[in-house]
């Protein structure tokens, strides 16, 4: 029963299971690289390379190419694999595997398929991530700043005064606080109106920010000094690991810059 049902089986040509993948197949000896084998698909693109060799008629090399990875297919006996990409901005995946012929020799299988289209995909994909991530970071921020000044907001700064203060505590560090209130603030909006006291606004938060801008001078110069808007026409500069001598120079030369 068992013999009657391999008789049953249904029995292939090997070369007509190759000729019949889409991929670009051929056989090469590794000794001379040159080609045994093509299937259809490879005749089709390359036309018959029969005794010549790989590199230089498939990869237009002059020596085997520094992406081949024949030997070490042959050495491992695992399929190994490069992608190439092309000078026209076309991927390709090479892959060899070992294989032993019927008298002994050992030749590669090296089949080559266009991955083009998943390549653009890939950095089609990468690029979209990497552009929701820069929406996420702004998002992110905009939760901590205020939409006036682009200071920190009140909310920021309460969550990480309680955090600062802690770690200048547990490091015996000072930590210096300056509390700035715009004196005759209302009298401006009264005068001039609410959008001349917006831009005076505005004018304190780019003293008092610490991010960088062309021909901009940051008085406030450390990263980890913290400016906020704590609310209205009132600001505050968090500076750690600063003493009071530090903070007062500080205080002054925005004073100074406000007058």
């Amino acid at each position: 029963m068992a013999n009657l049902a391999v008789q049953d089986q249904p029995q292939y040509d090997p070369q007509v299971l190759l000729n019949a993948q889409p991929v670009i197949i051929a056989v090469i000896d590794p000794a001379s690289y040159k080609v045994q084998f093509q299937n259809q698909t490879s005749l089709g693109k390359f036309g018959n390379l029969s005794g010549l060799t790989c590199h230089e008629k498939i990869a237009d090399c002059a020596a085997p190419c520094g992406f081949c990875k024949m030997s070490d297919a042959i050495q491992s006996g695992k399929i190994t694999s490069s992608e190439v990409p092309l000078p026209n901005e076309e991927y390709l995946l090479v892959q060899w595997s070992k294989a032993e012929t019927s008298n002994g020799l050992i030749h590669v299988v090296e089949t080559i398929t266009n991955i083009t289209e998943s390549k653009r995909q890939q950095k089609y994909a990468e690029a979209l991530n990497e552009r929701l991530e820069e929406i996420n970071e702004q998002l992110r921020d905009r939760a901590i700043r205020d939409g006036l000044t682009s200071l920190y907001n009140h909310s920021y700064f309460r969550d990480s005064l309680t955090r600062i203060f802690a770690q200048a505590k547990r490091a015996g560090q000072p930590l210096a606080l300056l509390f700035l209130d715009l004196d005759n603030f209302k009298t401006i909006n009264d005068s001039h109106g609410h959008r001349v006291g917006d831009q005076v606004l505005q004018a304190i938060g780019q003293l008092l920010s610490n991010r960088p801008a062309p021909g901009r001078e940051r008085l406030i110069e450390r990263t980890s000094d913290l400016p906020a808007r704590y609310g209205g026409e009132e600001f505050v500069v968090l500076l750690p690991d600063t003493p009071p001598e530090g903070a007062l120079v500080i205080a002054e030369l925005l004073r100074q810059r406000i007058m």
